[in-house]
């Protein structure tokens, strides 16, 4: 299909849903009002967590007018921080504190929880993708049964508010889209919300503004689903945590949920730390000051026949169960009589926590070959063009036909996603540590390393040339600003996690990354990146990416990053830069490489002496030892400690900078047509005929014509790609399943075992949605609050005709 036939019907699509997107402002500010300790106000409803699935739910019950609402919301409201109002603040919105808190799982993946009325569509990058009738249909063999109807209408009341087609930017934009249907994602179509085999022009949380792609395209989150609700029976509560869930036990039966315990939220709360937890070793974020001030608890209630939902994420929402007496009672009782904690537990429900699963995504950073245009970089994008499709034998066997999750090593599911441009890929470098391999974001080289270039990422351009810290920096970020993000990831993970508490109460959150029995995982995320390789081997990217070879990108960053290491690790001679030579290592290794342009030609200001002589002159050593000291006093006690040039970090550098300096591999043969001959391998000559394998392997290193960070391995089978996927991997905050329906919950959100207490989030899902999640997991807000009026209405029918 041709790019302006996707620009007319993106611009179609855009004028027809600007009329329901006419009334957006700061939701709920009048509806504030106090709690109170001891006469605790009583509603109807209380929803704790405004996120993709809470304030949807929230606006769904109260949109008629006879039922008091609740909603409250750790966080504060989207309008307080810019990062979540358009798109120049994707990615770096992960680095805020105010709106976005770190997690590290016990395997050190990074990962962030929104902290933010709208949750987590405040800070994601936008993609909205609804899932299918074939989804729904296959979880119900999983004991989760959605109507279908009310799932066509939920989507509908949302995808009206919040969605718009993502637009073009050219020419990469039409690039990715003919790629990704050569190399299979076809029929491509224009724009469409379900997911759908082939690839379409996604849809977007980013107001399309047609070709300008301004970078203040205003963000449409979740908070938008309640601008309708001015004037009715909600009220709306930001910055209040929800500590424990009251319970009535004192009669036969089930347990009662009747009132929440909320307190004043901190501004910006600490990281979270599963290594640290999990060995019970020092919380050193812990505030002890001012910490009985935070707590002073107040109380909201239900009335009877009144309802808690908890929407606080498929993290959260288990965890304060857990602090609640409910859930493992091994865990449950430990924590309660560790703290001295009366009431005990209420509900063992062992499941809690478990199936918790996320996805490890695979990224492949590539760069625009031209200069970054002016402060607000490259235009930005989300999943221009969104693919989908099957892998394996599938159609022979009609396999996924019948149940599109029955998934195997033989046949599966494969996305292709993308995003660049404004900021988005430093912020997510950055904050999700992707720069760095997870085995090796625990030590203090790689706390230096992000904490310095978080730094210099934040400061102005003419800050940072006069900064001493980022001036061996500055061929980085000028290369992450160029940076595209291509995305792959198993779209069913079979791995489970777990989120439970340690006897302080303190989270412990495992992804469980690679730990499926059968390895579908790794396989699906094999075939993904394998995809991925073969789009950029297409060479519709070229004169619009960075050609790769020595001096490219990739090398600029890891030497860039080796130089930081090497100031924290000894002096240098004064007045030299010697060790902040960017071609310093390269020389080292390739002494016949013609001469190398120093680091001042680099950066444009040979002829400039003043940044050179606050390089040359700053006691670099000494500040970069000061920065150390700094971290050193919030490194917990029992990890690892500064080793400098002999660390892991450091050898993960030299390797990854030889493979960065590898030339391309000369490709000799070429066909009948003149385009080169896929079939030249090394080993294809000298062993014998070229297999399948050889010739998929010579076609995967293609991709190296263009720079790749981080670089591909040498070894392209799929043992050495799993061995790059396993290395580089990270969360893609997809977080679901840890209080299941089928398990924990019913199809109708209730918590099994316990009356007037019920869950709406990503957490009720056995299985998560196979592509992005949070157009469902909005979808799942209004849903449940469509399935509550509806028995309301069927109430009031029976008590009046009864």
């Amino acid at each position: 299909m041709g790019q302006p036939l996707y620009v007319f019907l993106a611009l179609i699509w855009a004028i027809l849903s600007r009329s329901a997107l006419s009334q957006r402002s700061d939701r709920g500010k009048a509806h504030h009002k106090d709690l109170h300790k001891d006469e605790p106000r009583l509603y109807d409803y209380i929803v704790v967590g405004g996120g993709a699935a809470g304030a949807p739910l929230a606006a769904t019950l109260a949109e008629d007018g006879d039922t008091d609402v609740l909603l409250l919301e750790r966080g504060g409201y989207r309008s307080e921080n810019w990062e979540g109002k358009i798109i120049a603040g994707l990615g770096i919105g992960l680095r805020n504190p105010e709106i976005s808190q770190d997690l590290v799982t016990t395997e050190n993946h990074i990962t962030q929880l929104a902290n933010v009325l709208s949750g987590g569509t405040a800070l994601s990058a936008g993609v909205y993708i609804e899932e299918n009738a074939q989804y729904f249909d296959a979880l119900r063999a999983k004991g989760a049964n959605f109507d279908q109807r009310i799932v066509d209408n939920a989507f509908e009341w949302v995808r009206e508010q919040v969605a718009t087609p993502m637009g073009f930017s050219e020419p990469y934009g039409s690039a990715w889209a003919e790629a990704n249907e050569e190399v299979g994602f076809s029929p491509a179509v224009g724009p469409r919300a379900q997911a759908v085999e082939g690839s379409w022009n996604s849809l977007s949380l980013f107001l399309n503004d047609g070709d300008e792609m301004a970078p203040t395209r205003e963000r449409l989150a979740s908070d938008v689903l309640l601008s309708n609700q001015k004037g009715v029976r909600l009220e709306i509560k930001t910055r209040a945590t929800v500590t424990r869930v009251e319970f009535d036990t004192s009669h036969k039966g089930k347990p009662q949920a009747t009132c929440v315990q909320v307190v004043k939220s901190p501004r910006k709360p600490k990281p979270i730390d599963s290594r640290v937890n999990e060995l019970l070793l020092e919380d050193i974020y812990d505030d002890k000051k001012g910490k009985e001030e935070r707590h002073e608890v107040m109380r909201a209630c239900i009335r009877p026949g009144g309802e808690i939902f908890l929407c606080a994420g498929a993290i959260f929402t288990p965890l304060l169960l857990m602090k609640s007496g409910v859930g493992p009672r091994d865990a449950v009782e430990k924590a309660m009589a560790a703290r001295g904690e009366k009431g005990g537990l209420v509900l063992d429900i062992p499941e809690l926590g478990q199936n918790l699963h996320d996805r490890s995504k695979t990224f492949i950073a590539t760069f625009f070959d031209a200069p970054v245009p002016g402060p607000d970089g490259f235009k930005g994008t989300g999943a221009q063009m969104a693919g989908f499709k099957r892998f394996g034998d599938c159609h022979d066997k009609k396999k996924l036909d019948y149940n599109v999750l029955d998934t195997s090593l033989d046949c599966g599911w494969l996305n292709s996603e993308e995003f660049s441009g404004v900021r988005a890929v430093e912020g997510f470098l950055t904050c999700a540590q992707l720069i760095l391999p997870p085995a090796l974001r625990a030590t203090p080289e790689a706390d230096l390393l992000i904490r310095v270039l978080e730094e210099c990422i934040s400061s102005t351009m003419s800050s940072t040339m006069f900064n001493p810290l980022c001036l061996p920096l500055l061929p980085s970020l000028n290369c992450i600003k160029k940076a595209v993000g291509m995305v792959s990831f198993p779209t069913v993970p079979k791995t489970r996690g777990y989120v439970t508490i340690n006897e302080r109460g303190e989270p412990v959150v495992s992804g469980g990354y690679w730990g499926d029995p059968q390895g579908e995982d790794l396989n699906a995320a094999v075939q993904g990146m394998k995809h991925t390789l073969k789009i950029l081997a297409t060479g519709k990217f070229d004169d619009i990416l960075q050609p790769g070879g020595p001096l490219s990108c990739p090398f600029l960053v890891l030497n860039s990053l080796m130089n930081l290491i090497m100031i924290g690790t000894r002096n240098l001679v004064p007045g030299s830069d010697e060790a902040l030579d960017l071609a310093a290592v390269y020389r080292a290794t390739k002494p016949d490489y013609p001469r190398i342009p120093s680091i001042w030609e680099f950066l444009g200001i040979q002829d400039r002496p003043d940044p050179k002589r606050a390089l040359e002159e700053a006691p670099l050593t000494g500040l970069v030892k000061d920065k150390m000291q700094l971290m050193e006093k919030v490194r917990p006690d029992g990890l690892a400690d500064w080793r400098g040039l002999q660390s892991q970090l450091a050898n993960y550098l030299r390797e990854d900078l030889q493979a960065a300096m590898a030339p391309i591999i000369p490709e000799k043969g070429k066909d009948e047509s003149g385009h080169k001959d896929a079939s030249h391998h090394p080993d294809c000559a000298l062993w014998g005929p070229c297999t399948e394998k050889h010739l998929e392997e010579a076609q995967l290193r293609k991709a190296n014509r263009y720079a790749i960070f981080p670089p591909l391995p040498l070894d392209m089978s799929k043992k050495g790609l799993e061995t790059y996927i396993k290395a580089h991997g990270s969360s893609i905050w997809h977080w679901a399943g840890s209080a299941a329906m089928g398990t924990v919950t019913s199809s109708d959100f209730r918590v099994k075992g316990i009356e007037n207490l019920s869950i709406c989030d990503s957490s009720v899902f056995p299985q998560v949605p196979r592509m992005n999640p949070q157009a469902t997991v909005m979808m799942l807000g209004r849903y449940a609050g469509m399935l509550r009026k509806e028995e309301r209405k069927t109430q009031h029918h029976y008590h009046h005709h009864g």
